[in-house]
C-alpha cells in the first residue's frame, strides 16, 4: 500500500509493506523510500512504513522545524492505526530517528544505521561538494571495494533516484548545526555502525552511549551506505534486536 499523508505544510509520501510489529523507516539526505526497500525486503514479519522526507522523492517541498516533523510522522502512524512503533533511520534519517526516539512517547525503540549525533560544518562542506559534483557522493557514500565491484549497479540506482539539490534549500536551515548531544533517553536502541564510514566517522557517534545508555552497538564491514552494501547482515542485526 502506498499513498500521501496531508500535513498543514504539504504532502508526505509513504509506503506500507508487511504485517507484524511496526517500524517507521526514515531514509537519509538525498535518498528516498526506494533506498529503504533494500532493507524492507529482508524484514518480513514486520509492518514497514517507509516515507519520503519532505523535499525528497515524491513528497512535497516545504520547510519545517524538527518538532513539526515528529508531529507529522506521529500523525501518519496514527492514521495507519499504528500508535506504538519502533523508528529506524539511516544517516540524516538516523539523526531524525534519534531525536524522534527521545521526544516521542509513541516510540518504543530506536534503530540507527550509520548514525551521527550532530550535523556540523564538516558535514555541510561534504554536502556542498555533492552539489558541485554529484559523483563525489560515490566517494563518500560507499566502501571502496564494494564500489569497485558494483559500480555499474550503484551508478544505475543513483541515476534512477537522482536528487535535485535545489530542493534542499527548504530544509537546510533546519539541519545545519542540528545536534542531540544535550539530550538523553533510557529507551532501548540499536546503533549499526559502518567500519569504513567516510561521512560519519567515530567522532560523530562517540557520544551516543551518553545520550542512549541502553544502546547496543554493532559494527559491520562496509561504507556509509550499509543498507545497499550489506542488507542481509544489517537486517539480521535488526531482527535480533527486535526479537529479544
Amino acid at each position: 500500500m502506498e499513498g500521501f499523508f496531508d500535513t498543514e505544510r504539504g504532502k508526505i509520501f509513504y509506503i506500507v509493506e508487511g504485517k507484524g510489529k511496526p517500524i517507521l523507516m526514515i531514509h537519509g539526505f538525498a535518498d528516498n523510500s526506494n533506498y529503504m526497500k533494500f532493507l524492507s525486503s529482508k524484514l518480513n514479519g514486520y509492518t514497514r512504513v517507509m516515507i519520503d522526507l519532505p523535499c525528497h522523492g515524491k513528497s512535497a517541498d516545504f520547510s519545517f522545524e524538527i518538532d513539526e516533523l515528529v508531529k507529522y510522522l506521529e500523525s501518519l502512524m496514527e492514521n495507519l492505526s499504528l500508535t506504538r512503533f519502533s523508528v529506524l533511520g539511516h544517516s540524516l534519517g538516523a539523526l531524525i530517528a534519534e531525536y524522534f526516539t527521545i521526544k516521542s512517547e509513541r516510540v518504543d525503540r530506536g534503530i540507527f544505521i550509520s548514525p551521527t549525533t550532530r550535523i556540523d560544518d564538516k558535514i555541510i562542506d561534504i554536502i556542498s561538494s555533492w552539489v558541485s559534483d554529484p559523483d563525489e557522493t560515490f566517494k563518500y557514500a560507499y566502501d571502496e571495494e564494494y564500489l569497485r565491484e558494483n559500480f555499474e549497479s550503484v551508478r544505475a540506482f543513483e541515476e534512477e533516484n537522482e536528487y535535485d539539490f535545489s530542493r534542499f534549500s527548504y530544509i537546510a536551515e533546519t539541519f545545519m548545526n542540528f545536534n542531540i548531544e544535550n539530550l538523553y533517553s533510557e529507551k532501548e536502541c540499536l546503533s549499526i555502525i559502518a567500519e569504513n564510514d567516510k561521512i560519519f566517522g567515530k567522532e560523530y557517534h562517540e557520544n551516543m552511549k551518553k545520550i542512549f545508555p541502553e544502546c547496543r552497538f554493532e559494527y559491520i564491514h562496509g561504507g556509509h551506505s550499509l543498507i545497499t552494501e550489506n542488507p542481509d547482515e544489517v537486517s539480521e542485526k535488526i531482527k535480533s534486536f527486535m526479537e529479544k
